[in-house]
């Protein structure tokens, strides 16, 4: 049976994000990465890679599918805080140095939940250390057992345009309204978000109604996609400081 330590998962990316992350102290076993140096010629590169707790005992296929869930909440974790952020792919998948075939990526909704075998005392340490090592890690591995923060998560890795933003929006109302708490925002930068967000003329093919339905756009309430994106960021990241007080704390 294959363990953690058997897979390597090479990473095509943002090195300076994955070489903070693999010098951190504080050992975690979701999101392990390691890399960065160039034994043969003593110096450091580019090349990163990671392997997780939740390859254990996988099949081949089954470590894509998994590897593949991994970078997707890691990239929405840190859309959180940088658009356009330089999201990784995998490069290459192999098993005791031996590389797999290409598997194209299946998008499969559901949570991954805690790892077979791992109590909850130490899941927890585990959270602890990867938010310890970057708030990327640290949601990611909180997004394993929690539906909110992986919906947020996801939604964030695969779309950044206006449509994707005002489903992050109904979603926040969504679980505002099933936990019982109302994440911070101007009433003001809403109204532009919406207005922006839902008109044709103003958001281009991002727009959520047709072209006559919005002749009469309201000009005077605009938002770029910069400012749609620090807006609804926002909205997230107060929803989760509520959501999990004792945990997250972003400012």
């Amino acid at each position: 049976m294959s363990e953690q330590a058997d897979w390597e998962v090479m990473l095509n990316g943002n090195p300076q994000e994955l070489r903070h992350i693999s010098e951190q102290p504080f050992p975690q076993d979701y999101f392990r990465v390691w890399g960065g140096v160039d034994h043969w010629n003593d110096c450091p590169n580019d090349h990163f890679s990671f392997n997780s707790v939740y390859f254990n005992g996988l099949t081949e296929d089954q470590v894509w599918l998994v590897a593949y869930e991994l970078i997707s909440l890691f990239n929405g974790a840190s859309e959180l805080f940088e658009r356009n952020y330089q999201k990784h792919t995998i490069h290459a998948i192999t098993l005791k140095d031996v590389r797999l075939d290409h598997r194209d990526r299946v998008q499969i909704s559901g949570l991954l939940k805690r790892p077979i075998g791992m109590s909850a005392a130490a899941a927890q340490e585990q959270l602890r250390n990867g938010l310890k090592t970057s708030a990327a890690v640290g949601l990611t591995i909180l997004a394993t057992e929690n539906e909110d923060v992986y919906l947020l998560l996801k939604f964030l890795d695969l779309n950044d345009g206006w449509v994707g933003y005002y489903k992050l929006l109904d979603t926040i109302k969504t679980l505002e309204k099933k936990n019982g708490i109302q994440a911070v925002r101007i009433n003001a930068q809403e109204d532009k978000f919406r207005n922006t967000a839902n008109n044709y003329e103003l958001s281009g093919f991002d727009g959520r109604h047709g072209f006559l339905d919005n002749a009469n756009a309201n000009r005077s309430k605009v938002m770029t996609l910069d400012e749609g994106h620090e807006f609804i960021t926002g909205v997230v990241k107060s929803y989760l400081e509520l959501s999990y007080p004792n945990i997250l704390k972003f400012n």
